[in-house]
């Protein structure tokens, strides 16, 4: 139950990211195209949606996509641009610990979003979209929300010690993607401070400490009694992302790999629930070290 967030898009780190259209020379003429967008795939062996275990396993391959349109880029007043997107994203499972009933075993979970983004004066930036998170394999009921999230570029003030806080809202409008009895509200509050190795290179290396905290404010998080949980838990890993360069400026698109490394620790908001099926051990239901790879291509 991904969709664009800070834990699975972007190893996916923030979906706030504001798109800058391309710029291609044709005939000794600038031409901008306003259509921007990437394609990728990640690959782990845990798949943890907002503190709560979806499969541990197996593998989990998650493909995903995503189409921008830019409706301007001003650069001059409080909005400085905006764009619109569209996208989707998957998870395939090899293994199907929950015994999916439906036709389509693997096919655990697929997501599809729009919205509208906005590049602010003083570093903010921001997005609002509504998001379906849905189970081929029916191993879910469907639900959908509403996301806002909401971003602040510090690196101007704070330089190379720069934590690029970020907040996500996500308000459950019909179905459940917490384990709250009821439509709930969750907040997630987080940073992403990091640095660059290499960065005149061929094979510049962007090195990052992802982190963050998952927060019910309304029936997002419940234990098995049904009680309201406020805490659903915080992580923090190490994360690279590299280049690759000896595939790019071939008119395939910039091609780019990454990798990281999250220990998930759980709270009360989702321990009775993380001893369900997906988990291989329930004793063990303290916090996980999770491993993701991933290849993407912007265009």
């Amino acid at each position: 139950m991904a969709g664009t967030t800070t834990e699975n898009l972007n190893p996916m780190a923030m979906a706030i990211a504001s798109a800058t259209p391309s710029v291609q020379l044709q005939e000794e003429a600038e031409v901008d195209s306003r259509v921007s967008g990437f394609i990728g795939a990640t690959v782990t062996h845990e798949y943890i949606s907002r503190w709560l275990i979806q499969e541990n396993k197996g593998a989990q391959i998650q493909p995903y996509a995503e189409i921008d349109y830019s409706l301007f880029d001003e650069k001059e007043g409080f909005v400085k641009s905006s764009y619109v997107f569209a996208g989707i994203w998957n998870s395939l499972h090899t293994s199907n610990s929950t015994d999916f009933p439906g036709e389509i075993g693997g096919w655990y979970e697929f997501d599809w979003y729009v919205g509208i983004a906005f590049g602010l004066g003083g570093g903010f930036s921001g997005n609002v979209q509504y998001v379906e998170f849905l189970s081929p394999g029916q191993a879910f009921g469907s639900a959908k929300n509403l996301i806002l999230n909401l971003g602040f570029d510090d690196s101007p003030y704070l330089e190379k010690y720069a934590i690029k806080p970020y907040i996500q809202l996500l308000w459950e409008t019909d179905g459940k993607a917490g384990s709250g009895s009821d439509e709930g509200v969750y907040l997630e509050i987080g940073g992403n401070p990091g640095m660059t190795l290499m960065e005149d290179g061929e094979y510049p290396v962007a090195l990052s400490i992802p982190f963050g905290v998952g927060l019910s404010l309304g029936n997002f998080y419940n234990d098995a009694g049904g009680n309201e949980e406020f805490f659903g838990g915080a992580r923090i890993g190490v994360a690279a992302g590299v280049p690759l360069t000896f595939m790019n400026g071939k008119g395939y698109g910039d091609w780019s790999a990454s990798a990281n490394l999250t220990y998930w620790l759980f709270g009360d908001g989702v321990t009775d629930a993380n001893t369900g099926p997906a988990n291989d051990d329930p004793d063990d239901i303290v916090g996980d070290l999770v491993f993701t790879a991933g290849i993407q291509c912007n265009f």
